[in-house]
């Protein structure tokens, strides 16, 4: 996929979990579905709930 960043790159843009879903066209729960079967990848926002 185009969207991972570079290895070492700090600075690659994330979506939250509500604009990765209008992107895809799913629910929000959905993506957190992808996420646990490993489909996505996700990071915790430095002093954000996820």
């Amino acid at each position: 996929m185009t969207d991972q960043p570079e290895p070492g790159r700090q600075d690659a843009h994330r979506l939250t979990t509500r604009e990765a879903a209008e992107l895809l066209g799913v629910k929000p729960e959905t993506v957190y579905a992808y996420v646990s079967r490993g489909q996505l990848s996700s990071v915790r926002a430095v002093g954000g709930r996820g």
